[in-house]
């Protein structure tokens, strides 16, 4: 991150994005300079960046001593890319997965935070989208975010693997909606249509699966092993392990997927989470059961091919006990979605009418070889409508 600075050098001066404000009635945008202009309790300037507010030696362009990280940070697009993208990958060779996956977690319960587009809850740092503020977002539970005072504006998706950047120098900045449009653009322009294989973890010895106590893939905390009372039950002796065998030439998929079915644990339980093939940590959405709810979820983790072996996959589940008794919880189902090339002549356009309350979708037949069935989902805008139609193709 060469170009990431609490004060800029001089040198790279003629490289700084200038600073706009918007006239009164805010019909146009004026240049900011060295003036130092006032918003509210808020003064800002073009040059707080590079203006050095140190003493003696310190004193001029880029000698600041004060080096603030929740503000007057100077970054270019790239460089902050690299930085949430670490983010994305765990820590990279900075932070581990697990003082990450801390930082993007909330830590603030049942509060709320007062910054729009940040979620709803917050970490060691970020706004973090919590199930309760979903309803009220185009991203995904446990995408985390956060901004510069000047319109600078980023979030992270993990369930989807997406990075948004938005770049923009501009103070008053309260009457744009421009972060909620270029997140709307964003999302609708996802393509989540082809094809997959689904592999769904399978008990028995002969799938690599023992299986203990003739029920569901049971998790345990570490402290259970060992416990004077519980150790002894037939719950502990299963590791939480699911392997899950693929047979796919991971150079020719075109995305990866976990889809997860689990009963929400032992209320008091925290920190639950699955590492895949032990090369990617993921952190289980938080939904109630560290507060004491019992819950059910069915959350999906996006997945590189890098993730992913051609053979047996090994997903570990853990947890920790938190304030629980017995830090548990189940895995019912659990299964790796392949994302597989699109066949030539794959595609096909749906035509939709509408008469009052009744929708007709219309489609030509599908011929893929190999296929077992056609998924079509739809929303119609204003109250929300789902329909799912599924059918064998090449039947007409």
């Amino acid at each position: 991150m060469s170009d990431t600075h609490f004060y800029l050098p001089e040198e790279k001066l003629d490289r700084l994005a200038p600073l706009y404000t918007p006239n009164e009635d805010r019909s146009a945008l004026l240049p900011v300079g060295s003036t130092i202009l006032e918003a509210g309790p808020t003064q800002f300037s073009a040059d707080f960046c590079y203006q050095g507010k140190g003493k003696g030696k310190g004193k001029g362009k880029g000698k600041g001593k004060l080096f603030a990280g929740g503000s007057g940070l100077v970054s270019s697009t790239r460089d902050y890319f690299i930085f949430l993208q670490a983010l994305l990958d765990g820590g990279g060779s900075v932070l581990k997965e697990s003082t990450v996956q801390q930082m993007t977690t909330n830590q603030i319960r049942d509060l709320s935070i007062l910054f729009p587009g940040h979620g709803d809850g917050f970490g060691y740092g970020f706004g973090v989208l919590t199930e309760r503020g979903v309803a009220d977002e185009v991203t995904s539970v446990g995408t985390y975010s956060l901004g510069g005072i000047f319109n600078t504006y980023y979030w992270v998706d993990p369930q989807e693997d997406m990075i948004g950047i938005l770049m923009i120098q501009l103070f008053p900045n309260d009457h744009l909606s421009i972060r909620d449009d270029f997140k709307r653009l964003a999302y609708e322009a996802l393509d989540d249509s082809g094809f997959y294989r689904e592999y769904w973890y399978e008990q028995g010895v002969e799938h690599g699966n023992p299986f203990f106590n003739n029920r569901q893939l049971r998790v345990n905390s570490p402290d259970v092993s060992t416990h004077d009372v519980y150790s002894q039950r037939s719950e502990p002796q299963s590791p939480g392990l699911a392997r899950i065998l693929i047979e796919e030439d991971l150079r020719k998929i075109r995305r990866a997927e976990l889809y997860t079915e689990l009963w929400g644990g032992h209320p008091g339980t925290e920190n639950k989470r699955v590492s895949v093939n032990g090369r990617h940590l993921l952190s289980i959405p938080e939904v109630g059961t560290r507060d004491y709810h019992c819950t059910n979820q069915y959350p999906t983790f996006p997945l590189s091919p890098n993730d992913l072996v051609n053979g047996y996959n090994a997903l570990q589940f853990a947890c920790d006990q938190g304030t629980t008794f017995w830090g548990h919880y189940i895995v019912d189902n659990v299964c790796l979605r392949i994302g597989l090339e699109k066949p030539v002549g794959a595609e096909a356009t749906i035509h939709v009418q509408s008469d009052g309350d009744t929708v007709t979708l219309s489609m030509p037949d599908l011929d893929v070889e190999g296929g077992a069935q056609c998924t079509i989902k739809g929303a119609t805008l204003g109250m929300m409508r789902m329909v799912t139609v599924t059918r064998p193709t090449g039947m007409g």
